[in-house]
């Protein structure tokens, strides 16, 4: 729920109720129709004050909602987190509860969020932790669908090697199809589990945040149906088909069944970010994990460094040195593609990030290449339509005389071996220009 709004709500009938109470037209005919009017402002502006607080202390008042509705109901409803038992109550906590159908029998489950490592010790109800946006979350579904009479019965959203699923807010949903093995119990294709985690930001998260973290689940076919049996998850009614965490954002793509996952915190000083994305293994029920050590992701299909969120509309005049060489590489690129070739559409020239050289002095090595059409010089087939172009490490190297530097690029290109360059900048007319490839060991430029 975004606060925010529940705040701005109660603000506009608040403003609405007082200004009302002042039109003595208004209810005319009604008795004590300002005693009323007054309540009732009295009241939105109360809800005023507790949404800001909310707001402003960064707590979720829902643990304090459901403590409240299980004094209510003589403790006579299931409260989970009144059911843990006192000596995990230092160890985990509820973060929150949510109903959802998750198996497509018509039945809503509970949707259980666990927060555990706790840090910082809690408040006095459980789950209204102080710190709990910085703690590893898991989550349990509680189902009614085995024994007799019906038990609720505990299914762990397990994901790979044990890992929890976030450390800030997240949402759960199943609105994303998957895979197609009709593992419905009527013979459907149910939908799989989607849970989303996102930075721990005050005040809600602002709107286009990106999920930092993602763990797909998929519903196996129910095979414990015997209701006088006892009670199994073996094997494990909710599989996880891959989990994904990326600083810069993750993103799945309905349409390929594809997760991008963008890593940002190697390369933030130049706006770079490592692009990998993953794809449905045929090999391993259809899955993101390694076909041979299943707690593991699968090798990307892609992975490679890129803008992020996107290259400088000026590209040429960027102040990070590694951007032009990441740029010259780029604009090689015959089509549109998921890997370094899908900036080909911006149309950049590879000459322009050559240096030209002075009037009347020798002409750059990069450009004598380029001039001779020396491709390989550059470690590339072609000055033009390049495909599968990945770039694996980029490295810049500080402190150079002269406003010059040095930059180091490995990359693949047309499913090629791993290829290593290193090149020359300077700093021409306040454009960063490649002067000339070096040789590997060079680390330093003289005077």
């Amino acid at each position: 729920m975004d606060y925010r709004i529940v705040f701005l709500i109660f603000v506009l009938i608040t403003f609405f109720l007082y200004r009302m109470s002042s039109k003595k037209s208004f209810f005319a005919g009604i008795i004590n129709r300002q005693a009323i009017l007054s309540s009732l402002t009295v009241l939105a502006l109360i809800g005023s004050v507790i949404s800001f607080v909310v707001l402003m202390t960064n707590q979720d008042p829902k643990p304090l909602i459901r403590q409240a509705g299980y004094w209510l109901s003589f403790q006579e409803v299931v409260s989970y987190a009144d059911a843990i038992p006192p000596y995990l109550t230092d160890k985990l906590s509820v973060k929150d509860v949510v109903r959802m159908d998750t198996d497509g029998d018509g039945f809503r489950e509970w949707v259980v969020f666990y927060a555990f490592d706790q840090q910082g010790g809690k408040m006095p109800l459980q789950g209204f932790d102080q710190q709990d946006g910085k703690m590893p979350v898991r989550a349990v579904i509680y189902d009614n669908d085995l024994g007799n009479p019906p038990l609720i019965f505990p299914y762990p959203l397990q994901s790979p090697n044990n890992e929890y699923l976030t450390q800030g807010k997240f949402v759960i949903n199943n609105n994303e199809q998957v895979t197609s093995d009709k593992n419905g119990a009527d013979g459907t294709d149910l939908p799989e589990i989607f849970i989303w985690g996102y930075p721990d930001v005050q005040f809600g998260l602002p709107i286009g945040t990106k999920a930092v973290d993602l763990t797909i689940f998929h519903v196996e076919k129910q095979t414990n149906v015997n209701v006088w049996e006892a009670p199994t998850n073996n094997p494990p009614r909710y599989r996880s088909m891959g989990s994904f965490h990326g600083d810069g954002g993750t993103d799945f793509d309905a349409t390929t069944k594809e997760v991008s996952v963008i890593e940002q915190s190697e390369y933030i000083r130049s706006q770079l970010a490592r692009r990998s994305v993953y794809a449905l293994s045929s090999v391993n029920n259809g899955t993101y994990m390694d076909s041979t050590d299943p707690t593991k992701l699968g090798r990307p299909i892609v992975s490679t460094l890129d803008f992020y969120p996107d290259p400088p509309d000026e590209i040429l005049s960027t102040e990070f040195p590694e951007k032009i060489v990441l740029a010259f590489y780029a604009s090689t690129c015959g089509s549109t593609s998921k890997d370094l070739c899908n900036r080909a559409s911006l149309g950049w020239k590879a000459v322009d990030f050559l240096a030209k050289g002075q009037k009347d002095g020798p002409t750059p090595k990069a450009m004598v290449a380029w001039n001779e059409r020396q491709a390989d010089y550059f470690g590339l087939p072609a000055f033009s339509g390049i495909k599968n172009l990945s770039v694996e490490k980029l490295r810049f190297y500080t402190e150079q005389p002269d406003e010059t530097t040095i930059v180091e690029i490995t990359f693949t290109v047309n499913n090629s071996p791993t290829k290593t360059a290193k090149f020359k900048l300077q700093m021409i007319n306040g454009h960063w220009k490649i002067v000339e490839k070096l040789d590997l060991q060079v680390s330093a430029l003289g005077n």
